[in-house]
């Protein structure tokens, strides 16, 4: 996999001994006089320091030379890579890192810039204080770049190209990729626009650009040849950055739209960035690692350097951004998270601080969607649906709906900020609008308090939609809009919401989520592929959608059947999470009921059935005797004979593990057999149901019935590699001794006998160890992935999880283990081959998930867990002869990407490759894609005739066909039971009636005729035991109830405890006869025992005080100073003139109104109290009726004074003591009850 390096990433050696020969120097006057120390260098990241010495290298490339000769020329700088410096530091030595400046700085993390000291004047950034804020500020712009903007890297070198260990085997275009068929809607933030016509998106390792006005299609390779993390578009959308993923992975900015590769970021992280994003000035890039590191560093992209860097969290961190209003402030947020970030000046240069939200109250919440405010504020959202406002590390206020409703039933994935609106885009499908104003201005009354508000707008995007984020079009009003729908959909939304807004579109569709499976038409060049609930039929030449059908559960599982089942090859199986299995045929010219878009092809359901009750994980078909076999998650392999009106059901046998794969034996085997893989590494292979007669009258199981071998899989995989160590260690050990050899020989010394020399202390540790060696089997037992037949009773095996790295080739032990299998027996493994690891990535072994073995082509095409595809020749009955020659090339992500499905055309031209990542690629096989040049032929099928559907099965509690024969079978032994019952019954019922008339005849008869009624008690003792019986029946069913009638009565007790005992007297009413009077009483609670006796006790204390006399107490009244002054602030309101339209004009003049209503409440506040001031009297007036009354008091009511004098003494018979107020408590209780 080539790759072009940067220009100044080769010097001559001229070139570097010269600065070498002057670094010392300069570097030793740094640390005498400038505030910088070895232990300030030795925290810097390497990149950082590697990015300072740029502009002081030469490369020998012609281009590069004259680039870079106005440089050259200038006094040499400081080169800081000619230190040795130690490599950057692991996550756990990060981790510290972070804990002891938490310690120095109260949480604060901070990363240090390194102070480079050119003499040059370099294009660098500084923070400046300026209003308190620290703002970065670009140099002037006479300082020379480091790299001209006319410098371009050649995308032909700098792209990665499939690997090969043998091109004469396996020439470059072994497999050409023409084609995405997907799009990896779940991927966070998959959606970009370049231009109004123009998308652009991520499928796994290509970036793919769709013109939606021509339909083009056109696609990136990487420069790793791994999958891409994150992708951004540049302000200017001039240029994207790529952010990739593999072992220390690059940022490709490309240039738009010639697509040129304009420049290379390195080492910014070590396995994947997971979000990259611009400044609003373009001139800084965010990148932000994804696991392990979690790095977020900040680049001068033009120039290729890095600026600051820190680890941004030790969880998972989901999205960076710069504030699009506050320079040099960034937000991260992730799992369980926020962080607030701030590129500050400090005494040691340039650093990242960054704060933690802290969620007080208010439950942790993963955070997507969040919007920086002008004033430094944070709107984040919630998974809950609310909105929190973030001020200083805190959470200001909860933001919900009224009556606690949350603003979206669902996760809050985007929040945008637009002039005096907050948009907030959930997956509940609904986008909607807000009032800034009320949310910024909001004050929380204590911790955790919730503001309830209702949102001005808002908009449905479809009628199932699952909103991922959207991005704004080229355009100045909000008319344009585009989403990314987790569904599979790339909506077309206008936001003005007005009443010419235009209802959401659907440019683009998809399907949605891991793709569970691909197969291809025997006779056209179609392929049929499912995800979710979807199935998709494709064109391959053209890139149509012929068909598509949705479902109410999940398909996991299809296969198109071949021309020998169907001479049309027109008809599709399918399998489903609830296990039933549908059988399809397409069929063309049927109408499309509603709105539903026409397509060529419908699927018309001809069989649907139940044989499963988890999902059907495999479908496997037998071409020569037509059998085709369901495997499903509940461990049962289900049977059927194929005929023209669809399957008919042949038996089961049960595994007790979940199926993963299963596969016939070849057609020039003499016998007929199914080699079923399990997910405990258990292989069964059954013989094929033909010849032998089951008995399915009362149940289709068959697993006594049919002949089984198993092979349970142990691991080897410990041993093998200590055996490889062995070896290498063997190797080294003869290496060493024929060196010394050699070193004795030419020393003239003779070599001593063998015999005669005695074993190092080294060697017998080593002896020791192999001793005490002990092969390690893994506690869970690896999955068994695929696996391939070499011979009737042997076969190749694919492993999963611990015991990858290796095939296996295993032999069957017995004939037949129907009846004695022994679980602990050891089975053979007769060889195994190790797999070549290309993934420097990941570094462990990588399983084999899928295999295809085309003998017409001679290869064997293999799907890796990582996303790769690899290629190996065909090596006749054998299948694999080495493993050392292949191609191989990343297809689907990296990280999550399983080749779940590998499959070609019916010609073998085509290839198709499906993923957990959602994506399916097609690809020209050994060819070019001149291909598509040629005429291929259209496919037809069948025309409607309008046959009916069988009757669909709906409800996922249906019973399966089994259960239904064990039902019925239950129902006929019910059936039988309840007629021999009815027959008892029946003779009963005679008898007793028989009883009665020989009675009613013994009543007739004279008296001394009649036979006593005790008499016809034949045995006294029968009678007794049905009476003990019966008490025996009712005294059990008391000791049963006994706890309930218990727990009855308690709580009967506790309710009349609380309502009915406190209560004297209950309500009791009397009415008039003719309802024209009523007379009620009222509900009294009885006194509390003790309120007599406490009564008592205060009559006692009140006349023993009474007795003593009184006493004289003075009260000290102090005067009240009362009085409040407000002060008016009046404030300018300055008109201005605006040329505004459409919902912005619509905004700012409901905001214009929202001010006049408030000056015009003011206005009038101030004339009402004017009103009132001018009802206010002069001061010192007297109201001359007040005068009259009180002369009149003063001459008639004799000497007295007011409790307002100041003079004024409360007598000692009227004052209020602890005394006096508990007693009337008493009397006013009293009163009252």
């Amino acid at each position: 996999m080539s790759r072009e390096g940067s220009p100044r990433e080769n010097p001559t050696d001229e070139s570097a001994s010269s600065i070498n020969k002057n670094n010392y120097f300069i570097l030793f006057y740094l640390l005498k006089f400038c505030d910088f120390s070895i232990h300030d260098l030795a925290r810097q990241p390497l990149s950082a320091m590697d990015a300072g010495s740029v502009d002081t290298q030469v490369t020998p490339d012609a281009q590069t030379q004259e680039v870079l000769n106005s440089e050259n020329e200038l006094p040499t700088s400081i080169a800081l890579d000619s230190i040795q410096m130690p490599p950057p530091p692991s996550e756990s030595t990060q981790e510290n890192m972070e804990g002891e400046e938490e310690g120095e700085r109260g949480g604060d993390e901070q990363t240090i810039q390194i102070d480079q000291q050119d003499t040059q004047q370099e294009q660098t950034t500084t923070v400046n204080d300026n209003e308190n804020q620290d703002i970065i500020e670009k140099p002037e712009r006479d300082s020379p770049p480091r790299l001209p903007d006319t410098f371009y890297y050649d995308a032909e070198k700098i792209h990665a190209k499939p690997l090969t260990t043998n091109e004469k085997i396996f020439p470059e275009n072994t497999l050409s990729m023409f084609r995405s068929y997907a799009y990896d809607c779940n991927k966070r933030g998959n959606l970009h626009i370049l231009d109004n016509k123009t998308v652009m998106f991520v499928a796994a390792c290509v970036i793919e650009i769709i013109d939606l006005s021509t339909g083009q299609h056109q696609y990136i390779q990487t420069t790793g040849g791994y999958s891409i993390g994150a992708v951004v578009v540049h302000p200017s959308r001039q240029y994207f950055a790529v952010g990739e993923k593999g072992d220390m992975p690059n940022i490709v900015i490309y240039e738009y739209p010639s697509l040129r590769p304009y420049r290379i970021l390195k080492t910014g992280t070590q396995r994947s960035y997971a979000y990259l994003d611009f400044n609003t000035e373009g001139d800084l890039l965010a990148s932000l690692g994804s696991s392990p590191d979690y790095m977020l560093t900040i680049w001068d992209w033009r120039d290729e350097k890095i600026l600051l860097r820190s680890k941004a969290s030790s969880q998972e961190v989901f999205k960076v951004s710069f504030s699009k209003d506050l320079k040099g402030h960034l937000t991260t947020s992730g799992i369980g998270h926020i962080k607030f970030w701030k590129m500050a000046r400090t005494f040691t240069g340039l650093k990242l601080q960054g704060e933690l939200g802290r969620f007080g109250r208010t439950e942790i919440s993963d955070i997507e969607g969040y919007r920086e405010l002008p004033d430094g504020k944070v709107i984040s959202g919630t998974e809950w649906g609310n909105m929190l406002l973030w001020d200083g590390g805190l959470i200001q206020i909860e933001v919900c709906r009224k009556k606690g409703k949350p603003c979206h039933n669902g996760p809050i994935q985007q929040v945008l900020l637009n002039e005096s609106d907050v948009f907030t885009v959930s997956e509940d499908g609904y986008i909607r609008v807000w009032d800034f104003e009320t949310i910024d201005t909001a004050e929380a009354t204590d911790e955790g308090s919730k503001m309830e508000m209702e949102p001005l707008n808002e908009l449905r995007v479809g009628t199932d939609s699952k909103l991922m984020g959207i991005k704004r079009g080229v355009v100045d009003d909000m008319s344009l809009w585009f989403a990314q729908d987790a569904r599979g959909n790339i909506w077309k939304i206008d936001l003005t919401f007005s009443k010419n807004s235009t209802d959401p579109e659907v440019l683009l569709s998809f399907t949605s989520g891991a793709v569970t499976s691909l197969d291809v038409s025997s006779v056209y060049h179609t392929f049929a592929c499912s995800a979710s609930n979807v199935i998709r039929i494709y064109n391959i030449f053209t890139q149509e959608v012929l068909s598509q059908k949705m479902f109410t559960t999940s398909v996991t599982s299809l296969k198109w059947l071949p021309t020998v089942f169907d001479e049309k090859s027109d008809g599709i199986l399918a399998g489903f999470s609830d296990g039933i299995i549908r059988y399809f045929k397409l069929r063309s010219g049927i109408k499309p009921s509603g709105t539903e878009k026409k397509l060529e092809f419908d699927l018309r359901m001809i069989q649907v059935l139940k044989p499963h009750t988890k999902p059907v994980t495999f479908i496997t078909l037998e071409v020569k005797n037509q059998w085709i076999a369901t495997g499903s998650a509940d461990g049962t392999v289900f049977f059927f004979n194929f005929t023209p009106k669809g399957l008919n059901p042949i038996g089961f046998v049960n595994v007790k593990e979940e199926i993963t794969f299963m596969t016939w034996t070849p057609a020039q085997y003499d016998k007929t057999r199914l080699l079923v893989c399990l997910k405990n590494g258990v292989i069964h292979e059954y013989e094929g149901p033909g010849g032998i007669k089951f008995d399915t009258s009362t149940s289709y199981l068959l697993e006594s019935q049919l002949p089984v071998r198993i092979f349970r899989f142990r691991s080897i995989k410990s041993r093998l590699r200590h055996e490889e160590e062995l070896e290498r260690k063997r190797k080294e050990e003869e290496e060493r001794q024929r060196k010394l050899e050699e070193e004795r020989r030419l020393r003239g010394i003779e070599k001593k006998e063998k015999e005669g020399e005695r074993p190092t202390e080294q060697e017998e540790e080593e002896e020791q160890k192999e001793d005490d060696w002990k092969p390690y089997i893994p506690e869970i037992p690896s999955a068994a992935l695929f696996a391939v037949y070499t011979s009737p009773d042997t076969f190749w095996l694919s492993m999963d999880d611990y015991d990858a790295g290796y095939l296996y080739h295993c032999q069957f032990s017995n004939k037949d283990d129907r009846f004695q299998y022994n679980p602990e027996r050891q089975d053979t493994i007769v060889n195994t081959l190790p797999v070549p690891n290309t993934d420097l990535a990941h570094g462990d072994d990588i399983p084999l998930t899928s295999i295809l073995i085309r003998e017409k082509l001679n290869l064997i095409f293999v799907g890796l867990k990582n996303g790769f595809i690899r290629i190996y020749p065909y090596g006749g009955p054998q299948v694999f002869q080495s493993l050392d020659d292949y191609w191989t090339k990343g297809s689907h992500d990296t990280e999550y990407g399983i080749v779940t499905h590998l499959i070609t055309s019916f010609d073998d031209r085509f290839a198709l490759s499906g993923g957990a990542d959602g994506n399916i690629f097609g690809y020209v096989v050994k060819g070019d894609l001149s291909i598509f040049q040629e005429q291929f032929e259209i496919p037809k099928m069948p025309a409607y005739t309008g046959e009916t559907e069988p009757q669909d099965i709906t409800d996922s509690k249906h019973y399966s066909i089994e259960e239904e024969k064990q039902k019925a079978e239950q129902d006929k032994m019910k059936k039988s039971a309840e007629g021999l019952k009815n027959e008892m019954r029946q003779r009963i019922e005679g008898l007793r009636g028989k009883f009665r008339r020989l009675l009613i005849e013994n009543d007739q008869l004279p008296a001394d005729l009649r036979i006593a009624r005790q008499d016809f008690i034949l045995d006294e003792n029968i009678r007794q035991n049905f009476l003990a019986e019966i008490q025996d029946k009712i005294d059990l069913s008391a000791k049963e109830l006994a706890w309930e009638s218990e727990r009855c009565n308690i709580a009967l007790r506790k309710l009349e405890q609380w309502f009915v005992d406190p209560v004297a007297q209950d309500v009791v009413s009397v009415k008039s006869f003719d309802g024209k009077w009523e007379v009620s009483t009222f509900r009294t609670i009885e006194l509390p025992n003790d309120f007599y006796s406490l009564q008592e006790e205060l009559e006692r204390q009140k006349n023993a005080l009474l007795d003593k006399g009184k006493r004289k107490e003075t009260v000290e009244v102090s005067d009240e100073k009362a009085g409040e002054s407000r002060e008016a602030r009046t404030t300018d309101s300055k008109s201005s003139t605006t040329k505004l339209k459409g919902a912005k004009a619509m905004r700012v003049e409901r905001l214009l109104r929202k001010m006049e209503e408030r000056a015009k409440r003011r206005q009038k506040r101030k004339e009402e109290w004017a009103v009132l001031y001018q009802k206010k009297k002069p001061e010192g007036y007297d109201d001359p009726a007040e005068v009259g009354n009180i002369r009149y008091a003063k001459d008639n009511m004799g000497n007295y004074f007011l409790k307002t004098a100041s003079d004024y003494v409360v007598p000692v018979e009227q004052r209020l003591t602890v005394l006096r107020a508990l007693d009337r408590i008493m009397k006013i209780r009293f009163v009252v009850i």
